[in-house]
């Protein structure tokens, strides 16, 4: 009987173990990961971002390894989702299982990742692009409508009552809250349930949705701030980056393409000058 061959998903994500180096830039710790069927983990490595070092390819070695101990004849076809991660594997194995996938064949491998990294005390990353589908021209494009309306301070014109919006980006239907009439937590609050907006009226603690709010920097989760230091988001002042929570049954979780969708949505409706209360605020 051949042999044959299963698909298997290897990607690196950085953590949310920071520090600043010797120049005053932010270094985090990263590890690489191999995810089979159903989810399963059968590869990993750790190292740090941007130094040498081929943690991709350690953790497929190690997958490998794993594959023939089996004495089952499978050998692994690998999707890679970045190319710096193809490219360490190309120097180790034949170009014909190597294969550069779309981020939509990640993410539904999401939760392994952060589940890992639970396992290994670095708790939840915290940045806008620890998940496979947010980009970040995204995030880009929502920082420049939360900048329109910091700018336009609309929590001097409207009340803390919800508004329906939808989001251009897949007819994403939500609740939001514009925070700020009393100078505290100034931002959004996104509820994509009935439910979860109920529970928040209710005075529930931290409920399901998703908060945006400015902080000042040194506030801001280091991987966050390290993402928009290197992708060049720009923010009003270092009092006012827009800094996302997203909780779920009362946990955190990274920031998912709707949450960054709707609050880019929610910037941009209600932070114009021309922007005003419905009817039955003014």
């Amino acid at each position: 009987m051949g042999d044959s061959r299963v698909p298997l998903l290897i990607d690196r994500r950085p953590t949310s173990a920071a520090y600043r180096d010797e120049k005053g830039a932010w270094c985090f710790a990263e590890f690489a990961l191999v995810v089979g069927p159903k989810g399963l983990v059968i590869g990993m490595a750790s190292g740090k971002v941007g130094a040498p070092g081929r943690p991709a390819a350690e953790a497929a070695c190690s997958a490998r390894d794993t594959l023939v101990a089996s004495g089952k004849g499978i050998l692994p076809l690998w999707l890679a989702r970045q190319q710096q991660v193809a490219e360490e594997l190309l120097a180790e194995f034949p170009e014909d299982t190597v294969i550069l996938v779309d981020d939509d064949k990640f993410a539904p491998w999401d939760e392994a990742f952060l589940s890992v990294a639970k396992s290994l005390g670095f708790g939840l990353p915290f940045g806008y692009l620890w998940r496979a589908d947010v980009d970040a021209q995204t995030v880009g494009n929502m920082f420049q409508a939360a900048l329109g309306f910091y700018k336009a301070r609309p929590w001097c014109r409207f009340s803390g009552d919800p508004l329906p919006i939808t989001a251009p980006a897949g007819d994403i239907a939500a609740y939001v809250c514009i925070m700020g009439q009393e100078g505290i937590s100034r931002g959004i609050a996104v509820f994509y349930t009935e439910r979860d907006l109920e529970r928040a009226l209710n005075g529930t603690n931290r409920p399901t949705g998703a908060y945006t709010t400015f902080e000042k920097i040194k506030e801001v989760p280091p991987p966050m701030l390290a993402e928009a230091e290197r992708c060049g988001w720009r923010y009003a002042n270092k009092s006012a980056f827009p800094c996302m929570l997203c909780m779920r049954s009362g946990e955190p979780r990274a920031p998912e393409i709707r949450d960054v969708a709707v609050a880019t949505a929610a910037f941009s409706a209600f932070g114009g000058p021309a922007a005003k209360p419905p009817a039955s605020e003014a």
